[in-house]
């Protein structure tokens, strides 16, 4: 479902800068992301013109020169897309619908003529805040808190709207129109879908930490790039743990193609302008994927310098996740509390960092009853809840588990205290360890 709800941004010229702030999101919904709708009105004072890819590719860069979308409570601001492109962004479209963006002058779904005289260039362009459906990221979509907090900034940037076609001028303002993709889902904080820019002198570069969905060097198709071999590994659980062994860009666009394009078809293949280096397989768990800083490292020299663009899930922090509760209850007007699901036994140790955190007032049976972080409007102080049910019965555990003096007594109750502290959002890292003050309140709490 899409809702406009009146929500526009207007670009007068070159280096023209416009702000639009999600404070009129709409409510009881999760979003699946934004659409962008770009109108741009052009004169053609030469003859008919049938747009190409490059050409596309080159207006987006041109019309949306920078795109920066701010997420975060307060106190915990962040660049979900982190001076991306208008083209990252259509990367992320192919990616989650595994096909091209709808443009008026290119693309099978139009590919119309740049008529002579006046006419509109237009192209939409679906921006997900969550992992494409292969990865079942349903329910990670953030909620109407967390979304009202975000502020979209474009800049457009110089020359013709095509660059190379000096007959093509603009022939007035450019707008982008700026529809939510809404499905019925809870209030809930989830970690964004990113793009995170990274260059390197040297032959390795190393992503953020969260977790790595796709990554890719940009702007030189797998056909004729000049990298050869390399490893990707992820800081996980302390040492780097291999992803990958050696590998050779033709075999990872091969596993590409077999996973992710449909029939093969070019157009379905981000390959044809990037080259993918890694990237998970269709239908993959994203509860046991490794979380943790991704590692790419050429076998030689072969790119100078390394650029690369992740698509990640940003981990959650102790001090965001209590931004995150304070934040809620100042919306709220008044008390709530913030829990998430805990990971099932088999899941990776830093899957906590990546959960949906649930937002419940008061009037919700489930404010008393589940273990989270409690912040009320008006107050700083955050503060760990833990209903008494839980903690009798860890501490039952405990007291049997000295009493036995066996290791699977420890066991248990060592898996009844993890159960209770993933639950809480923030206790721990993308190793898995328990770290910073929301799980030494959530230790005192349960007496360990």
């Amino acid at each position: 479902m899409g809702q406009i709800l009146g929500n526009m941004l207007r670009l007068a010229g070159t280096g023209a800068t416009d702000v639009l702030k999600f404070d009129s999101a709409p409510p009881d919904v999760g979003f699946l992301g934004v659409r962008l709708n770009l109108t741009v009105p052009v004169n053609n004072a030469g003859a008919g013109y049938t747009g190409l890819q490059t050409d596309l590719v080159a207006f987006l860069k041109r019309m949306l020169s920078v795109v920066v979308l701010e997420e975060g409570p307060v106190g915990q601001r962040m660049n979900v897309w982190n001076a991306a492109d208008g083209n990252d962004l259509r990367t992320l479209h192919r990616i989650h619908y595994q096909n091209e963006i709808i443009c008026s002058f290119f693309g099978p779904q139009t590919g119309g003529q740049i008529g002579a005289g006046a006419s509109n260039l237009t192209a939409t362009i679906f921006c997900p805040f969550v992992p494409p459906p292969f990865y079942k990221g349903a329910r990670r979509l953030p909620g109407t808190t967390q979304v009202r907090q975000m502020v979209l900034r474009v800049v457009e940037g110089a020359g013709n709207p095509i660059p190379g076609q000096a007959t093509i001028t603009r022939n007035g303002l450019a707008t982008i129109e700026v529809e939510f993709v809404t499905m019925p889902g809870p209030d809930q904080w989830s970690p964004v879908l990113s793009i995170q820019r990274e260059s390197s002198p040297r032959r390795d570069a190393t992503g953020p930490d969260g977790l790595t969905l796709i990554a890719w060097v940009p702007d030189s198709a797998a056909s004729g790039s000049a990298l050869t071999a390399f490893t990707i590994n992820v800081l996980d659980g302390g040492p780097w743990i291999k992803v990958t062994d050696l590998q050779i860009v033709s075999r990872v666009w091969r596993m590409w193609q077999d996973e992710m394009v449909d029939q093969g078809a070019t157009v379905n293949d981000i390959n044809d302008e990037h080259t993918v280096v890694h990237f998970l397989p269709f239908g993959a768990d994203l509860d046991l994927q490794p979380h943790g800083a991704l590692r790419f490292e050429e076998a030689k020299s072969d790119l100078s310098p390394v650029n690369l663009r992740f698509a990640y899930l940003p981990a959650r922090t102790p001090a965001r996740a209590k931004a995150e509760a304070k934040t809620s209850a100042l919306a709220a007007g008044g008390s709530v509390l913030l829990t998430q699901q805990p990971a099932g036994e088999d899941a990776d140790p830093g899957l906590a960092t990546t959960l949906p955190a649930r937002v419940f007032t008061p009037s919700d049976a489930r404010f008393t009853t589940k273990p989270g972080l409690l912040a009320s409007a008006g107050s700083d102080v955050v503060t760990v809840s833990i209903p008494s049910r839980f903690t009798s019965a860890i501490a039952q555990q405990a007291k049997d588990a000295a009493k036995d003096g066996s290791a699977v007594a420890r066991d248990v109750a060592r898996r009844g205290s993890k159960v209770v502290v993933l639950a809480i959002p923030g206790t721990t890292n993308t190793k898995g360890d328990w770290v910073g003050d929301v799980a030494d309140m959530a230790a005192k709490a349960l007496g360990s």
